[in-house]
């Protein structure tokens, strides 16, 4: 199943008397309200928040759910819709970044790969005119100072 995707304009997270309340507004289609589940995932852990499920304009729906903000801790959580009716939980294309004393974060987009790709082949060694230059820069202040010492005539 195709990942839902919610929109970044429409959609908020915020710190509510020691809460974190969470309103996602989903690209699909969905009859009628209906109790959900939002899973939050991260670090390990597996967290599931009931939540609710809202018709909000045509191919359109609205999930709100409160999280008590002991239970997200403190770390970037992908997040799934879990439907009462059993069927396959349905990836967000969202993420809940939460952090003590900061704002709270609603991230759009899906999760990054993790994975950097292979680092490009370094470049030829350097030339022997690059190392008289830089052997240039590296001794031009000490012959400077031994001729400032010599002028003075202390």
């Amino acid at each position: 199943m195709p990942d839902l995707r919610v929109d970044p304009l429409l959609s908020y997270a915020r710190r509510v008397d020691g809460a974190i309340e969470v309103v996602l507004a989903i690209e699909g289609e969905r009859s009628g309200d209906a109790d959900v589940a939002l899973r939050l995932l991260g670090g390990g852990e597996v967290t599931d928040i009931p939540a609710t499920a809202t018709p909000s304009g045509p191919g359109r729906f609205r999930v709100e759910a409160v999280v008590p903000a002991e239970r997200v801790g403190e770390r970037a959580r992908r997040m799934k819709l879990l439907d009462p009716e059993g069927a396959e939980p349905r990836n967000l294309q969202s993420r809940l970044l939460v952090r003590d004393g900061m704002p709270v974060a609603l991230l759009p987009g899906r999760t990054p790969d993790t994975l950097l790709p292979e680092p490009p082949p370094r470049s030829a060694p350097a030339t022997s005119r690059t190392r008289v230059r830089r052997s240039r820069a590296r001794s031009a202040p000490g012959v400077g100072r031994l001729r400032r010492r010599g002028r003075g005539g202390a």
